[in-house]
């Protein structure tokens, strides 16, 4: 009976930790594409203006790895916080490509290696 109950407590604590590791994916991915967002707008400290941002309409698909609502965010916080952003407006910045957003990823996470 004691080894079910420890079998049993080890898989809850392994399932907890693969929801709190799903959850750190999920805020690092919409965090990143706040920061993205953020790259046409002309801020002194974008990091720190990301983390203004209110993140909590939006979503991470992990099927696709899409975050959608990071464009609503950043406009938001635009219109809340005007005195965080230069009024001239640059053009979008260029895309990032998946070697950038999964180094990003493995940095993160820990395992970065440099080729």
């Amino acid at each position: 009976m004691d080894a079910e109950i420890d079998w049993k407590e080890e898989y809850e604590k392994a399932l907890a930790k693969g929801q709190a590791l799903k959850e750190h994916v999920r805020k690092f991915m919409v965090r990143e594409k706040v920061k993205l967002e953020l790259r046409a707008f002309e801020t002194i400290d974008p990091e720190l203006v990301a983390k203004l941002a209110d993140t909590s309409e939006c979503s991470f698909d992990e099927e696709s790895n899409v975050v959608t609502g990071a464009s609503e965010a950043v406009q938001r916080l635009v219109a809340e916080k005007p005195f965080l952003f230069s009024p001239k407006i640059k053009s979008p910045p260029p895309p990032r490509t998946e070697n950038e957003l999964l180094d990003a990823i493995q940095k993160e996470l820990g395992i970065y290696r440099k080729s």
